[in-house]
């Protein structure tokens, strides 16, 4: 937890609602730069929009340390230099929370072992973050969510930790002769596509997955392999070859989408990705969580499919978003 020090013109920003003749909206923790500590970290400088009421800034690498910097300057108090029409006076933001404040992170992911340090050190001052714990793990990792949605996505199979010499032999058993795509329970190496990504056939389990896990250490809970399925291609990407799929980004709160975009920028290869004309927003309500992502992408037949899940506080913004509207709309669901 870092004070609020940066040169951006606080004035401009409602920083705590409450402190400040704005409406009230769900505070945002953004992540601070490992850097530059008492700043935000330049990939989250979107939070810096007139819609978003930031009350402090937090680098996700010292989540463990919450306890011990909530103790000062004493239980129930965070401080920032804010200016809330008081000429930048420092300006307490403790007080007496028993109903608990909503707020969203938006920052670096992390495990869900420290997403529940994050939770329960804000739960204890008084701030609730929108997702709980076991809403972030659900779909922060693809074994969490995958049961309730198996019949949208790819067929997958995964393995907690890491290599096994038995992989390659379940994995043709379950999911045939391939090809497949090799991941964590979190992320893969798409832009290393050939390299530490696609996977051609059961011989080559051994060797795409070992140099993943080489560049993708330390992984993420364990090993996931899905059936890689013929997906509508838009393009290439212009510097690691990843292939383009026609793949769209939703954020989505309380069951409805708040955003919609392509997930390729058009300088990565994505300038003909067209949005869904239809989709299902039924199965959005099924996602058991209050703030998510959903990844879907169109198969050659022009049908769609879940590609991933990921939580709404550490994912990113597609490229060209706009980010106004984004955290306008967000907003609004709570007021």
């Amino acid at each position: 937890l870092t004070p609020d020090r940066t040169t951006v013109p606080l004035g401009k920003i409602g920083v705590a609602s409450r402190l400040s003749n704005v409406v009230h909206v769900p505070n945002f923790v953004g992540g601070a730069s490992p850097i530059q500590h008492d700043g935000l970290d330049s990939e989250f400088e979107e939070l810096l929009v007139p819609e978003v009421e930031l009350f402090f800034f937090l680098g996700a690498d010292r989540v463990p340390k919450l306890a011990a910097l909530f103790e000062e300057p004493g239980p129930g108090h965070l401080r920032c230099a804010v200016d809330d029409d008081r000429r930048g006076e420092r300006t307490s933001l403790g007080g007496s929370h028993s109903g608990g404040e909503l707020a969203i992170y938006r920052g670096w992911m992390m495990s869900s072992l420290r997403y529940g340090e994050l939770y329960h050190a804000l739960w204890d001052r008084g701030y609730r973050l929108i997702n709980s714990v076991a809403e972030y793990h659900y779909c922060h990792e693809l074994p969490q969510w995958y049961r309730d949605f198996s019949t949208f996505t790819p067929k997958t199979m995964w393995f907690e930790g890491g290599w096994s010499e038995t992989i390659p032999a379940k994995v043709k058993a379950q999911l045939g002769d391939g090809p497949y795509i090799v991941k964590d329970f979190v992320k893969s190496q798409k832009h290393y596509w050939k390299e530490a990504c696609f996977i051609e056939g059961p011989s080559d389990i051994e060797r795409i997955t070992k140099r993943f896990i080489e560049l993708q250490e330390p992984l993420q809970g364990g090993l996931v392999f899905r059936d890689y399925v013929q997906l509508e291609r838009v393009g290439r990407h212009p510097k690691s070859g990843t292939p383009i799929m026609n793949e769209v980004r939703y954020f989505v709160t309380r069951g409805r989408p708040i955003l919609a975009a392509p997930y390729w920028s058009p300088e990565e290869g994505g300038q003909n990705i067209e949005l869904p004309s239809t989709f299902d927003y039924e199965v959005l309500t099924k996602v058991k969580s209050e703030f998510f992502t959903m990844d879907i992408a169109r198969l050659a037949d022009g049908s769609w499919i879940i590609v991933e899940l990921g939580d709404g506080q550490v994912a990113g913004l597609p490229p060209h978003a706009d980010v106004k509207a984004f955290y306008k709309d967000l907003a609004s669901r709570f007021l």
